[in-house]
């Protein structure tokens, strides 16, 4: 009955309406992408730092703790964020898909391709620097 017990919601940041808003978290911040923007929130919701992103639609964002970067999913490109600096470099990914979706684990980035016949693809990711 109670699966997913969650409290009652403390804060709240309203989206566009009928938009899609990619968005991930790490251990201090939410990356958000709105219209046409990356904004990344402090534990209050309010905005630490902000940029325009001129690049295609982001589908999907994860957080690397390993790499301590967001990695930002597009249809044709994976981009990779550093928080303190939010410099964007392309990643060199290879893969003959549509990207859509992306998650990490301390030494995997696994993404996944979208429309008939999805396939993930697992890329290793170097040991962490930590």
């Amino acid at each position: 009955r109670d699966l997913l017990p969650f409290s009652t919601p403390c804060r709240t940041l309203k989206l566009p309406l009928d938009e899609f808003s990619a968005f991930a978290c790490n251990e201090k911040y939410l990356l958000v992408e709105e219209d046409s923007n990356l904004r990344l929130l402090d534990r209050h919701l309010t905005v630490f730092k902000q940029m325009v992103w001129p690049h295609e639609r982001i589908w999907d964002i994860t957080w690397s703790p390993s790499m301590t970067r967001f990695y930002l999913v597009t249809e044709k490109e994976i981009y990779s964020l550093d928080q303190n600096t939010m410099a964007v470099n392309k990643c060199p990914i290879s893969g003959n898909g549509e990207w859509y979706r992306a998650a990490c684990t301390d030494s995997a980035l696994f993404l996944s391709t979208q429309g008939l016949g999805p396939t993930i693809y697992e890329s290793k990711l170097p040991p962490s620097s930590k």
